[in-house]
């Protein structure tokens, strides 16, 4: 099984997935990794345009793909696999001073992502580790070299 890359060709049709979708890529392989199969770009970029027009993710003018309710996107790639949407954003933490948006829920995580700075990238990436921080998976191509996390985000599939 191996996920789309946020910088596949075939996901071209929506710019920002390339240059700013770590996120919403993450989200996805999550799924895809607990259901044992992978999206179609086809349906990638049908899940992405749902996450917009719902409201889950704001993209202006193919400049960026922010996030904004990680459940609905791990939801919406979860229908496009056809199953159950079970996908749960459970915690939030953040080295101090970094975020004010933190929560912790009292059901357990089951995967983790990591948003953090990689070499030679002017913004921050995410990517998924284990619970131990351990670098699992990361949806750009070629990997970079992680440096710092700064975030550790749990969801519970």
């Amino acid at each position: 099984m191996t996920p789309l890359m946020q910088n596949d060709p075939r996901l071209a049709k929506r710019p920002s997935i390339r240059t700013h979708g770590c996120y919403f890529r993450g989200l996805s392989q999550l799924c895809e990794k607990a259901a044992n199969k992978v999206l179609e770009p086809a349906h990638i970029i049908e899940q992405y345009d749902w996450c917009l027009n719902d409201g889950a993710m704001v993209d202006e003018r193919g400049k960026q793909a922010f996030v904004l309710d990680p459940t609905k996107v791990g939801r919406a790639a979860q229908h496009y696999l056809g199953v159950p949407q079970t996908f749960r954003a459970v915690s939030r933490v953040s080295k101090p001073g970094y975020d004010k948006h933190d929560f912790m829920t009292n059901d357990p995580a089951s995967f983790w992502l990591a948003l953090g700075v990689i070499e030679g990238a002017g913004i921050k990436h995410f990517w998924e580790i284990d619970e131990d921080e351990k670098s699992l998976w990361d949806s750009l191509w070629p990997v970079r070299r992680k440096i710092e996390i700064v975030s550790v985000r749990g969801f519970a599939i």
